[in-house]
């Protein structure tokens, strides 16, 4: 527009001299100019920011030379504010935009307050305004966009005010940060600029992490405390918690300063106690406790019961770890929530594990009880079916409990060797060949994501169900609960006749005091019927009850034996002949496997062989089905 006017300035000074065609010859030009300019503003005025600058550079495609010529011109001028804001945002971490142009902005409700940095969503990347190929390929928009969240990254968590970026490098960001044809090219100053700038912000923050917040040794720390990796640590604690609370049902008495001396004495006990103080003293316990318990949390002062409250020690009580601030942008809340149901659902099976040896000691003393009257009344299994009854029964919740205690223990072996185990050893080569923060959060996330999935939790939320398939997960459920009653059962069972055997043993002590005295050693004749009914052992509706529960239970084991088998190989074994058809388990460890995860199935495939060595549940599952 300002030749234009010079040009009309010069042709009022010589309007004397011109002719009519003369002036049309020295307008056609400037004409042209401002019919570009016209069509250029009717056109691109909805547009603003990257996607202006973009529009701009697709009319340098013309085959006019001066069409071209004035194109970038405008360009020149036009993308000036623009690298601008680049150049603040990728060497100072300062977002200038009051008009909204830029490809990034800050989120104004991220969770985390009082000056803390969100890494995920602290600041979101606009896609509605990349500036596209010419201005800035596409392939650079991500590096541009970590090294702005680098920088205030390194301001805002790492608390870092003296680092910044060599004087080098910031002024050859801001000569090559501008308009040019060749800004896209592989050879291109610009490219490298930027991607030294992003390698320089991420291999400070990374070396930072590492030996100034110990960004291992927490997640080492989580992974011992919420995935109950420190086994004499939890074992020490639910010793602790059993002898401290014992039975009992209910939520009144169970406080928090009791169960968080517990936790330190099994800390102080057992090799966690190794762990630098700085990590120990993150460890918190919680009870998961509503308003609604508040009515009868004090129920030994009121003197009130709440007997619709079942609620016991291990339903109400977790363990947290509290990470440093400047390790939530790796462990944030999705990551938290994970580590939490993890956490619950393996302390869940600590506890079947725990209860089922419980019940074994309770067995043995019964057992030694129950030889101890029959020597007594000099009775015998092939004298007397009462006595007989009593043996098979212990004999058959034996047999029960071994049962349940082969499938914790494996299960429990699986979780903590194949899935715990390799998924930490990953996660440690994926943190050591990360080059930036955001691919250590990836790799903890995929972390978290295969341990949710190979633990078969079946988590619905974020990772899905195990390969697609829901059922695993609700059969693991299930069976944990039938141990969970099955112990239930005996510990209800074998509490009152276990106090039937304390009252017949002091009973025999008493008879022996009087017949040392020279009395008769038996006073009624209901003493001895008390000990030959063998304390209530010998009912048939009790070993019908067990029979029931033991059933159901092998049933549950034998469908998650065809699931997983389904999974594996594809084939239903209710499909199968009984008889023409080799076991499932031969060609399970061979690995001929139909599902494109073949590779992340051998756990499970040793999972299923350890379950079912001898082939005794599948040979069950073809009786059924014939």
């Amino acid at each position: 527009l300002q030749d234009y006017l010079q040009l009309l300035t010069q042709l009022e000074q010589q309007i004397d001299h011109l002719h009519l065609r003369q002036v049309r010859v020295r307008l056609r030009a400037p004409i042209q100019r401002l019919q570009t300019l016209a069509m250029l503003t009717d056109s691109l005025q909805h547009l603003t920011g990257g996607p202006l600058l973009a529009a701009l550079h697709e009319h340098v495609r013309s085959g006019d030379p001066r069409h071209v010529a004035l194109i970038n011109r405008l360009l020149d001028a036009a993308s000036i504010p623009w690298f601008q804001m680049l150049h603040r945002w990728t060497t100072e971490g300062i977002l200038s935009d009051p008009a909204r142009e830029f490809f990034v902005y800050p989120k104004d409700d991220s969770p985390l307050a009082d000056g803390q940095f969100d890494w995920e969503d602290g600041f979101v990347l606009d896609k509605s305004k990349l500036p596209g190929p010419g201005i800035m390929d596409n392939d650079l928009v991500e590096p541009a966009f970590r090294v702005g969240k680098g920088v205030n990254f390194v301001r805002r968590c790492l608390m870092d005010g003296e680092w910044s970026f060599g004087e080098d490098l910031i002024d050859r960001a801001k000569s090559t940060f501008c308009y040019s044809p060749e800004a896209s090219t592989e050879s291109s100053l610009f490219r490298t600029t930027l991607t030294e700038a992003m390698r320089t912000v991420h291999s400070h923050i990374l070396d930072s992490l590492h030996k100034g917040q110990g960004l291992m040794t927490h997640l080492y720390a989580l992974k011992q405390f919420m995935f109950l990796g420190q086994g004499d640590f939890y074992s020490a604690l639910m010793d602790g918690m059993s002898s401290e609370f014992g039975d009992k049902v209910g939520v009144a008495g169970i406080h928090k300063h009791t169960l968080t001396s517990l936790v330190e004495t099994s800390l102080k006990s057992t090799n966690a106690n190794d762990f630098p103080p700085h990590v120990l003293e993150r460890l918190t316990t919680k009870l998961h406790l509503s308003i609604l318990d508040c009515e009868y949390a004090f129920d030994s002062i009121v003197g009130s019961t709440k007997e619709n409250d079942t609620r016991m020690v291990w339903d109400i009580f977790s363990i947290d770890y509290e990470v440093p601030d400047t390790l939530k942008a790796i462990v944030g809340p999705s990551a938290k929530d994970d580590y939490s149901q993890v956490f619950h659902f393996l302390f869940g099976v600590k506890i079947v594990e725990h209860k089922l040896n419980s019940t074994w000691r309770s067995s043995a003393t019964l057992q030694h009880a129950l030889q101890g009257v029959a020597q007594q009344n000099g009775l015998s299994v092939g004298t007397s079916p009462s006595l007989a009854q009593s043996m098979a029964l212990l004999r058959q919740i034996a047999m029960t409990r071994q049962a349940m205690v082969h499938f914790a223990v494996n299960y429990k072996s699986y979780l903590m060797f194949e899935v715990l185990e390799g998924g930490w050893k990953q996660l440690v080569l994926d943190i050591q060949g990360a080059e930036t923060l955001d691919d250590v959060v990836s790799a903890h996330a995929q972390y978290l994501r295969g341990i949710c999935k190979k633990s078969l939790i079946g988590k619905e939320a974020s990772t899905g169900p195990f390969l697609g398939d829901p059922r695993l997960g609700n059969l693991i459920v299930a069976l944990l609960d039938l141990c969970s009653e099955f112990c239930e059962y005996q510990q209800k069972f074998f509490q009152a006749a276990l106090e039937a055997a304390d009252r017949a043993q002091e009973k025999r002590r008493l008879a022996r005091e009087r017949a040392q005295r020279g009395n008769w050693s038996v006073d009624a004749q209901e003493e001895v019927e008390e000990e030959r009914n063998f304390f209530g052992l010998a009912d048939s509706i009790k070993r019908d009850d067990l029979a029931s529960l033991a059933t159901a239970f092998h049933q549950k084991i034998g469908e998650f034996l065809v699931c997983t088998d389904e999974i594996l190989n594809g084939v239903t074994l209710a499909s199968r002949t009984p008889k023409a058809t080799p076991g499932p388990h031969t060609r399970k460890l061979t690995g001929h496997a139909s599902t494109p995860d073949d590779g992340h199935l051998d756990s499970l495939r040793f999972l299923v062989f350890q379950l079912d060595q001898n082939n005794y549940y599948e040979y069950n599952h073809q009786i059924n089905s014939s």
